[in-house]
């Protein structure tokens, strides 16, 4: 899922200052800019620090082994898939110890 060109400069400079207006539950999912949201809330958490951020992240839809057969092409649903979209998002995108929040959400 992308949504075109994005200056991550200009992106995290707005983040940032939600953080310190107050702002602190911040959702994605591991389909948003294929992980790369994820990552690029890890850098906030680094920043301002893990009892700073809540972290609200979705999985569902296996959208990187998706077909034209599966759901319209939204990928299938299968709980290999959740369980190394959840290690994946501990170990490699995010980088905490546990999330605030992890939704399923699948089409």
């Amino acid at each position: 899922m992308n949504w075109g060109n994005t200056d991550d400069e200009v992106s995290m400079r707005a983040l940032n200052e939600t953080v310190e207006q107050g702002v602190n539950l911040f959702d994605t999912a591991d389909v948003y800019g294929f992980g790369y949201s994820e990552k690029f809330i890890s850098q906030l958490i680094q920043t301002h620090g893990r009892d700073k951020i809540i972290v609200a992240t979705k999985a569902g839809n296996d959208f990187y082994n998706a077909t034209t057969k599966d759901n319209d092409g939204y990928g299938p649903t299968r709980q290999t898939h959740l369980k190394k979209s959840n290690r994946w998002c501990l170990e490699k995108s995010v980088t905490v110890e546990y999330l605030s929040n992890r939704y399923f959400a699948a089409t």
